[in-house]
């Protein structure tokens, strides 16, 4: 009976210490370029299709396909995001993964005879 308890112990033990039972990091989107605007992701779902809205003045989608690892990089072309305004993207997962990243409007100064 001892023999069998101290089996099945290690057989848990094992079993927890797998992969397969690892916590994944949360998933996190950051900025990589802002003219062009290029976004990136990581930790998400490998080989996870991917929606990724930025807020710049208006909407913007992009979709995406994770690498195994559950990274990703998407540019949005000609969008860019402005030297005095903020931006919010959201990176959404078909799992289920989600991922925000919020640059807030930084404090500019106009130049006189502008503002």
């Amino acid at each position: 009976m001892k023999s069998l308890v101290l089996l099945a112990a290690a057989a848990a033990t094992v079993a927890l210490a797998s992969p397969a039972f690892a916590v994944r990091p949360a998933p996190t989107l950051r900025l990589v370029h802002g003219r062009p605007l290029v976004l990136a992701g990581a930790h998400f779902a490998g080989r996870e299709r991917v929606t990724v809205i930025v807020h710049v003045r208006q909407p913007y989608l992009r979709k995406a396909l994770t690498r195994a690892d559950g990274s990703f990089t998407v540019s949005f072309g000609v969008v860019s995001a402005a030297h005095c305004s903020g931006l919010i993207a959201e990176a959404v997962g078909a799992a289920g993964d989600r991922a925000t990243l919020r640059l807030p409007r930084p404090a500019c100064i106009s130049p006189p005879g502008t503002g």
